[in-house]
């Protein structure tokens, strides 16, 4: 629960800054996806009600569990909204507060919901320090703040109180009634403006210091509260401010040496402060709006023929500042700069347009069709062949604009690309794909697809059908299914998957998949037995989600999309068919006795961890073994037998982790499991089967397992600390019954996808 809950946790949120700095589509979906399919697991077996139950009966408690309550409500409301509603209503505790006659319940369901609300306060306050506009201040203390900072007193800033400055901008300023105070009954507002004016040179002239970055900071503040303000704005557009900068800016093109944003200044003063003030005024709706009436996009465009060491400087900390995320003159101010200003300009705006390349997961068509001119060789009428030839992520970035996709294929790149990803490169970005999807990779960034990328387009949609690779996946994913047995097969099937699901991504790719029957066959694939292959599924079916006619096509497939793209039925999703249980003595007596002392010693050992009176003297004599012969335990045959006995004999979980611990520098992959098939087929023979000595064990009916809508027991905490015991039974599932038929080796042959978990035992 504990790792769940930091998972949850370090979850992005939709009000958190979606601009990445890596050119790919953040891995942070396929997090979401699978903490949300965790939590609706837990959901259905009680987690929510266990919760409750534990804020309210157990005040020791009490304040983890409502926290972990409150982070989980917080992100099922964004993941599961379906689900969301019913649980935030928390019908337990509302019946308990409409009990009087039951004065205890009363009281603790109330605070109960009063610690969740509590906790629910303390992660929104953790999540978002400062909450802007919802909080009233006292009118007394709002008063003393002004007093006391100084600013009102006297103009000398050497007397102001930064700390107060600073809690008035962070705090009181926001509120629509405290500025409407401060501005019109004192001078507060006002002389901050003042103060940042160039012409009161006193900000301009502040050397570069920790108090000046600090100011610097508060001018950025004040100039978004005064955006949130109709008095602000009507403030920003009569006052001198953007008029006096508008002329120092003038002024560099004329006398650099002598203007306010000459080189001297920008090294020594804290005149470069202005620029994060204008980019604050450029994230603004309005900001723009008051910009250009100001007409410093005008001044901007001529610097940008102007070639001195001072301008340059502007140039460049004006493309690093403002804000281009909107189509705005900032865009067109930013297209000036890579086409008419000096080399070092052009070089910083292009660094400027690859990092707003990607925006909340999503290709910028603006940013790059700017890259795809900058990279223009009039020669050639389109980018290097040499630069796209030495960069494929290029190349592949270039095929998502239409621009792109007719510059490569009328170069001739396209056609060894899309070879060379049908001969290896489809098969590679299976390898690729799972590593950044790793655990232990935080927050990874998923590399790009060329055929995800050539379905961003018509003309590329139309070039993938002409590959013919389409096809070739209905094949693969409705042949044989014989992926359980061969290790290539497996992995041709998750990259089909994968190519699917990159296709899928965009609205033009999905009538393709739809055409072929391949987004069935993707839907499809989720139920395998195969787990790697439901869990390539379950990804491939959450890129598909990220289009609008991908999420229609989902929800008419038993997926939901409100919220997270996650299957209907989530416990068929997670159930695996149980394999035929085989009696203990069928195989027993057939296994073949090894030939090597000392891997007939080990699992002579192995066996005897099972009698309980001699299990830690064995444990011992294990451990100095695997201290004298460690390769000996890196055996497959060793590994093998001791499958086998775990498999077949009933043996205490301490036994088993002491042979998992023995055994952990035996590597278990494909190539392991087939190597276990062999041995297997070398060294067990099939003995005739023998009858059953117990009788099957007599499962639930389906009428008791109706009764509780979840699928194990939640208990009462309150029957608990009172020292009752509930003796409810906890419904499982059903158990496959008992097959006294002899049991069958496995079959490498024409076996089906969904009978072969019946015909393996284990990793054997």
């Amino acid at each position: 629960m504990e790792s769940l809950v930091q998972l949850v946790v370090q979850s992005p949120h939709p009000d958190s800054d979606g601009l990445h700095q890596a050119p790919y589509l953040s891995t942070s979906l396929f997090r979401e996806q699978y903490v949300a399919l965790v939590l609706g697991l837990l959901f259905d077996v009680g987690l929510i009600d266990a919760l409750v139950s534990v804020v309210e009966h157990s005040p020791a408690t009490r304040d983890y569990a409502s926290d972990i309550l409150a982070r989980i409500l917080r992100f099922s409301h964004r993941a599961l909204p379906d689900e969301s509603t019913v649980m935030h209503a928390f019908p337990g505790l509302l019946n308990h507060l409409c009990l009087p006659e039951e004065p205890i319940a009363m009281v603790d369901a109330a605070s109960a919901m009063r610690a969740i609300d509590d906790a629910s306060a303390r992660y929104e306050r953790d999540r978002k320090r400062t909450m802007v506009g919802s909080v009233m201040w006292d009118e007394t203390y709002f008063r003393a703040l002004i007093r006391d900072s100084m600013v009102v007193a006297t103009k000398e800033i050497s007397t102001w109180n930064i700390a107060i400055v600073e809690e008035l901008l962070d705090g009181p300023l926001h509120d629509p009634r405290r500025f409407e105070e401060a501005l019109t009954s004192t001078k507060l507002i006002r002389r901050l403006v003042s103060f940042f004016r160039p012409s009161s040179q006193r900000y301009a002239t502040l050397p570069q210091s920790e108090t000046g970055r600090r100011w610097t900071e508060m001018g950025a503040k004040l100039v978004r509260i005064l955006l949130c303000h109709p008095e602000g704005v009507r403030l920003l557009v009569e006052d001198r401010f953007l008029v006096e900068l508008r002329d120092a800016f003038d002024q560099l093109a004329q006398m650099p040496m002598e203007a306010l944003f000459s080189s001297t200044n920008l090294k020594r003063t804290m005149v470069g402060g202005y620029f994060d003030m204008l980019g604050a005024l450029s994230g603004h709706e309005q900001g723009l709006e008051i910009l250009a009436h100001a007409r410093l996009f005008s001044t901007w465009m001529k610097l940008c023929d102007v070639d001195t060491d001072a301008s340059s400087r502007v140039l460049e900390a004006l493309v690093e500042k403002l804000d281009v995320t909107s189509p705005s003159h900032t865009r067109m101010f930013l297209e000036r700069t890579l086409t008419k200003a000096p080399a070092v300009v052009r070089r910083a705006a292009t660094e400027r347009v690859a990092r707003a390349l990607w925006l909340d997961g999503e290709t910028q068509p603006w940013a790059m069709s700017l890259l795809l001119a900058q990279l223009h060789d009039v020669a050639q009428s389109g980018p290097p062949v040499d630069l796209l030839l030495s960069d494929d992520t290029l190349a592949l970035q270039c095929l998502a604009v239409p621009l792109g996709f007719h510059t490569m294929s009328r170069q001739g790149l396209l056609a060894p690309l899309a070879e060379a990803w049908h001969r290896q490169e489809h098969m590679a970005y299976v390898q690729r794909v799972e590593q950044a999807v790793a655990p232990d990779q935080s927050m990874a960034p998923l590399p790009p697809h060329l055929y995800g990328q050539l379905a961003r387009t018509e003309s590329g949609c139309q070039y993938l059908e002409e590959l013919r690779v389409l096809p070739e996946w209905v094949s693969l994913l409705h042949g044989d299914r014989r992926e359980a047995y061969d290790a290539h097969i497996l992995h041709q099937v998750k990259a089909a998957l994968w190519a699917c699901g990159h296709v899928g991504a965009s609205d033009l790719g999905v009538p393709l998949l739809e055409a072929h029957g391949l987004l069935d066959a993707l839907v499809a694939a989720s139920s395998s037995p195969v787990v790697s292959i439901r869990g390539t599924s379950f990804y491939a079916c959450g890129l598909v989600s990220l289009s609008a006619r991908g999420r229609d096509a989902l929800s008419t497939r038993h997926w939901t999309t409100r919220g997270l793209c996650l299957p209907v039925d989530r416990r068929a999703f997670v159930h695996l068919n149980e394999p035929q249980s085989f009696v203990s003595d069928a195989f027993a007596s057939r296994l073949v006795p090894a030939e090597d002392k000392s891997e007939s010693d080990a699992s002579t050992l192995f066996a005897r961890l099972g009698n309980g009176v001699i299990a830690g003297q064995t444990r011992r004599a294990l451990v100095r073994m695997h201290e004298q012969d460690p390769a000996l335990f890196q055996r497959v045959s060793l590994l093998a037998r001791a499958l086998h006995l775990m498999d077949h004999f009933p043996m205490r979980l301490a036994a088993r982790r002491t042979i998992w611990a023995l055994m952990s520098d035996c590597e278990i992959s494909l190539e392991t499991v087939t190597a276990l098939q062999r041995w297997r087929s070398a060294h067990v023979a099939v003995a005739p089967a023998v009858p059953t000595r117990r009788a099957a064990k007599t499962q639930p009916s389906q009428a008791s397992r109706s009764k509780d809508p979840y699928l194990y027991h939640v208990p009462n905490f309150r029957l608990l600390q009172d020292g009752e015991t509930d003796t409810r039974s906890i419904p499982l599932y059903a158990q496959p019954s008992l097959d006294d038929s002899q049991p069958r080796a496995a079959v490498m042959g024409s076996v089906s996808r969904h009978e072969w978990p019946l015909q393996m035992r284990g990793f054997v």
